[in-house]
């Protein structure tokens, strides 16, 4: 039969044609997405190595240990979030803890007492006009169970006021300088007899002389005027270590700060030429400790108790403060009379996964400063297992003997002992070091019961062997061990 028409047109498409047309724009439209993403990542590859030709630059920051990590931390990062590009160099911007082996460095203090660290490391500033980072409120801590501090510096009750670890607090010298009207030599009492060794030791009724930002937990803060103390970014000239690309991009990361804090002013100008004298005074060593050498032997391991005992604190500051302090100017007279000196410390292992006591830091070395610095570093914890530190100094000490043909000295600075090994065990050790050119001088302070085992043999080596309850005391005993002369 014949098909009649409908009447209706029919162009429809068949379901199957209208999908394939549907995919085949989908996967153009995709395509020539992808060629765009490609190609603008291409330009950025492109760019970036335009940009940076000459490849990634590192740039050593030291940082003091006055400055508080976040204040730190906050400066290099947000240099470092702008990508920075210096003479087709990518600048990366890396930690180290000595100046003398850095392109820039950041402190908090006055400028006078950055200066002397610059001057400790034998650095230059690249420039008179350094960048101020930030400012930080100086003031006073207290309890809020104790009496509010007065309204003003000059109201302040002299002996309320504290000052908690003052090498290393920006706040202590400071203060001290305010409370005592600008008067050097009664900064410089106060400074030194209200010492605290640390930040958590205050009694009820005690001020204590902090920054804001290192107000101790539980303790509110007061400032009883606009004083503040500035972080320094300091871009140092090109030296050993550091090349003239890195010292340039230490002075672009000062420019960076600097642009970023145009009003930053140093607020502590009102009492800093006396702060600059009183932490001048305080870092120097008792006059006992200074004179000349008259040492016979050339080579010294300096081995230091570094346990919780040694944070008793008799005199105000604690003996580690005051070994450390004593023993810095014996260790430059002896490096400088022509002899090396070692630096170990010891305790009970404190973090996990460390199994021995001792930490040989610096080998037989001529450099006194990276000695001094390491030394005023350690902290202070754990137990003093000072046998097995005793055992493994010994073979270093007789090997250095050997090696120079020198006698060798290890002068032993200890709280007392608390070890494991018995005293058998370590007659055994010692009986092998008899002849070893090694003489062993121990110094039991704070009032620890001595080692008999270890000080017979130190007598048997012709060392020096005594006790020290003070500074004082310290001090003579160590004068003996270096061979350091009174003036």
């Amino acid at each position: 039969m014949a098909r009649h028409a409908s009447g209706e047109s029919n162009y429809r498409l068949s379901k199957e044609l209208i999908t394939s047309a549907v995919l085949v724009i989908v996967l153009v439209v995709a395509f020539i997405v992808w060629l765009t993403v490609r190609s603008s990542a291409d330009s950025a590859d492109d760019s970036f190595a335009q940009d940076c030709i000459e490849g990634e630059l590192h740039v050593p920051v030291a940082v003091s240990a006055s400055t508080p990590d976040p204040v730190a931390t906050s400066l290099i990062d947000a240099y470092s979030d702008t990508s920075p590009i210096v003479k087709d160099h990518c600048v990366s911007l890396e930690t180290v803890s000595d100046p003398a082996a850095a392109a820039v460095v950041i402190s908090t203090g006055t400028r006078g007492e950055v200066q002397r660290q610059l001057d400790a490391a034998h650095a230059s500033a690249a420039s008179e006009k350094w960048a101020i980072g930030e400012s930080t409120p100086v003031g006073l801590a207290y309890r809020s169970d104790s009496p509010a501090p007065d309204t003003g510096w000059e109201a302040q009750t002299a002996e309320r006021v504290f000052y908690p670890e003052p090498a290393t607090n920006p706040a202590a010298s400071l203060v001290a300088a305010a409370i005592s009207g600008d008067n050097p030599d009664t900064g410089e009492k106060l400074l030194k007899d209200n010492t605290l060794p640390s930040y958590d030791l205050a009694a009820e009724s005690q001020l204590l002389a902090v920054t804001e930002d290192e107000t101790p937990e539980g303790m509110d803060f007061f400032a009883p005027d606009d004083t503040q103390v500035p972080t320094f970014v300091v871009p140092l000239t090109t030296h050993e270590g550091i090349s003239e690309e890195q010292s340039r991009a230490g002075a672009d990361f000062a420019k960076f700060v600097t642009a970023q804090n145009e009003d930053a002013e140093d607020k502590s100008v009102l009492w800093a030429s006396t702060a600059d004298i009183l932490s001048e005074r305080y870092a120097q060593v008792p006059e006992e400790s200074t004179g000349s050498t008259n040492q016979a032997i050339n080579n010294t391991l300096l081995l230091l108790d570094t346990s919780d005992a040694m944070n008793a604190s008799p005199s105000g500051h604690s003996l580690y403060a005051e070994t450390a302090r004593i023993a810095d100017p014996l260790v430059v007279s002896a490096i400088r009379a022509g002899g090396s000196v070692a630096l170990w410390n010891y305790s009970s292992p404190l973090s996990e996964g460390v199994t021995k006591g001792w930490r040989d830091n610096i080998s037989f070395s001529t450099d006194s400063t990276a000695i001094v610095d390491t030394m005023k570093r350690f902290g202070t914890g754990g137990v003093p297992q000072t046998r097995e530190a005793l055992a493994a100094a010994l073979p270093v000490a007789a090997e250095q003997a050997r090696s120079t043909g020198e006698p060798t000295q290890i002068v032993l600075v200890t709280s007392g002992t608390n070890d494991s090994m018995s005293d058998e065990q370590l007659r055994e050790i010692l009986d092998r070091y008899r002849d070893a050119k090694v003489q062993l001088d121990v110094l039991t302070v704070g009032g620890g019961a001595e080692d008999s085992v270890i000080t017979d043999f130190a007598r048997s080596t012709g060392g020096h062997v005594g006790t020290a309850t003070d500074a004082p005391d310290i001090a003579n005993r160590l004068q003996q061990s270096f061979g350091i002369d009174r003036p």
